[in-house]
């Protein structure tokens, strides 16, 4: 499973079947902002997402939900007209276990990119302030 969104292998799916991000964006029903976000790895795909994804490139639920950064898909089938409906699918308590430790451990990670950038802004601040003085 790729621990972050794997924009090259997106981008290289959506040329192969002759489409580019903004099509994708219009089948999920998402603006630009928000794909634009889903690329940099900074908003989650839901379940549904992964369904009409894999619908849209032809591939399967896992292999997105791989590339995605996601732990699993669903557990039980679940069709991209009933994802666009805004239906849920029951997944089994390992699998939600295993989702949300595999969710906690990529906002630590973003937590720990974010307290680095402050910490190399804060440092940037001080050493800009102390050259004025």
């Amino acid at each position: 499973m790729a621990l972050f969104f794997d924009q090259e292998w997106f981008d290289r799916q959506l040329a192969a079947h002759g489409k580019n991000r903004a099509d994708l964006a219009a089948r999920l029903g998402v603006n630009d902002a928000e794909i634009i976000d889903i690329w940099k790895d900074q908003r989650e795909i839901s379940p549904a997402e992964v369904a009409i994804i894999a619908e849209f490139l032809d591939q399967s639920r896992a292999e997105i939900a791989s590339r995605c950064g996601v732990s699993t898909p669903s557990t039980s089938p679940l069709t991209a007209q009933h994802a666009q409906q805004g239906s849920t699918t029951e997944i089994s308590p390992a699998d939600r276990e295993t989702a949300l430790s595999n969710r906690l451990a990529r906002i630590e990670g973003r937590l720990a990119r974010l307290e680095q950038t402050l910490a190399d802004i804060h440092a940037a601040l001080v050493n800009r302030d102390s050259g004025q003085d």
